[in-house]
């Protein structure tokens, strides 16, 4: 998936994704990715059912373009006008459609 933004245009990006690491109680050397591979591997062990994926922390990517969509929004309503297309959004149909991530959803290997 093509990325519809530059990460230039948000200052200190890696500030805005430290509190999503916090709610997932991950170490500060960890980043999201491997911390939803450490919570999958957790939940593996634990669980004899399937692993619904809403309890897994969100992947790098997600949590980048849903920081976007939120600076973007605020940004907007403080009077701003942003291209949408640079801050988590594709226009289709005249309409905004939230980019959900560019990673999979799970490693390759």
């Amino acid at each position: 998936m093509q990325k519809y933004f530059c990460l230039a245009h948000v200052p200190n990006m890696m500030k805005l994704l430290k509190p999503i690491m916090s709610l997932y109680q991950g170490r500060k050397h960890h980043d999201l990715d491997k911390r939803r591979c450490q919570r999958f591997k957790e939940k593996v062990v634990r669980c004899s059912k399937q692993i619904q994926a809403q309890v897994l922390p969100p992947t790098s990517g997600a949590a980048e373009y849903q920081s976007l969509r939120t600076f973007h929004r605020m940004r907007e309503w403080k009077g701003e006008s942003l291209n949408a297309n640079e801050y988590g959004w594709k226009e289709k149909h005249s309409r905004l459609i939230p980019l959900r991530t560019d990673l999979p959803p799970a490693p390759e290997s």
